[in-house]
């Protein structure tokens, strides 16, 4: 058994140190958790501000979806339509790489599919 008639006031504060000391990295992890958690969800709306409301972003993904002939023989060259699907498909891009590198996960993006 342990014998407390050793125990000296070093001790009890030594204790209590190290207590004090856990509960304030166990704080600090939790402070530092919700602000990555807040960073990340900022990341993620300028990610969708960027898709959702930028104007020549928006262009690239209507002439996609609603223009049946925007690949066409005078795609290639420097026109405006390459240009903009170009830098749609880069974008898309860095969000794959994103995903695939942990950085962001699938289901943040899946706010994406609406």
């Amino acid at each position: 058994m342990f014998d407390f008639t050793m125990w000296t006031n070093e001790n009890t504060l030594s204790i209590i140190t190290i207590s004090v000391a856990v509960l304030g990295g166990v704080f600090a992890y939790i402070q530092w958790r919700k602000s990555v958690k807040l960073r990340c969800s900022e990341f993620i709306n300028q990610i969708i501000e960027k898709l959702r409301f930028d104007k020549e972003m928006v262009k690239a993904v209507y002439l996609i979806d609603y223009n049946e002939d925007w690949y066409s023989e005078d795609f290639h060259g420097g026109g405006d339509n390459e240009y903009l699907v170009d830098r749609l498909l880069s974008y898309l891009s860095y969000i794959c790489y994103l995903i695939r590198s942990s950085n962001i996960t699938k289901a943040e993006v899946q706010i994406l599919d609406s």
